[in-house]
């Protein structure tokens, strides 16, 4: 996390700025960071780090900052709280998947999907070089050895899909806590290393069912919804009626 402290003062330089970042926790705040910056000039603007691992996936609220410094003498403490609210959300841990979920979506003889692509789609057979046609899809060894350009022809390719669930939990949210935040946690790893193997993923969970697509945004949409997922059941027959779809 990037703090950046701007003094706004034209004339005078700060000194010994402790800042920590708080966040809300029921009707109080903790903090979670503190960076410490030993002069900021006038009209300056200072930029301190600080790594931050939260507990829990889910929503996150930071309350603010508070501000303190020791300056000049180092006896007293001088502290003022600056509000700050900004909402943020906590994705699952994503882990290395390995095992049958880490093979999915590959084919029957063992080939990865992506090591049958080429510049987006299935190379056919081969046709002599035609005004027009892209460099990328010409065959340089072939065209070699007969002595003439040759491309590869195209044909659709069928990107593999691959439906990640997380599966329903019968009996108490208590009892059950522990083993569905793994459950999660997996599903989002899965999720996580389908796309990035360029497979399109579906999501299927107690409560809805995400087709399957790839992209930037259809991952932030599965995480996000994995993020805020809670355990139990759903409490209306519509959800249920969306699950046996």
């Amino acid at each position: 996390m990037t703090l950046r402290i701007h003094n706004t003062d034209r004339r005078l330089a700060s000194f010994a700025l402790v800042v920590e970042d708080r966040v809300r926790e029921s009707d109080e705040t903790r903090a979670v960071g503190r960076v410490f910056a030993l002069r900021i000039a006038a009209g300056e603007t200072a930029e301190r780090d600080y790594a931050l691992e939260p507990e829990r996936r889910g929503p996150i609220g930071f309350s603010g900052v508070r501000l303190s410094t020791r300056f000049p003498f180092g006896l007293f403490v001088k502290s003022v709280q600056l509000d700050a609210h900004k909402e943020a959300l906590v994705f699952p841990a994503i882990l290395p998947v390995s095992g049958a979920a880490a093979e999915a979506g590959r084919s029957s003889d063992g080939d990865d999907a992506r090591t049958r692509k080429r510049g987006g789609v299935l190379l056919a057979g081969l046709r002599e070089y035609a005004p027009g046609d892209g460099l990328r899809r010409v065959s340089w060894r072939q065209s070699i050895r007969r002595g003439a350009l040759f491309v590869g022809e195209a044909e659709e390719e069928q990107v593999a899909e691959v439906e990640v669930e997380l599966p329903r939990l019968v009996g108490s949210a208590e009892a059950n806590e522990s083993i569905f935040e793994g459950h999660v946690v997996r599903a989002a790893s899965e999720v996580v290393h389908h796309l990035d193997a360029g497979l399109r993923v579906a999501l299927r969970t107690p409560h809805d069912r995400f087709d399957a697509d790839s992209g930037r945004l259809h991952r932030a949409a599965l995480l996000r919804h994995l993020a805020l997922i809670e355990p139990g059941v759903p409490a209306d027959p519509a959800s249920s009626e969306r699950d046996a779809r």
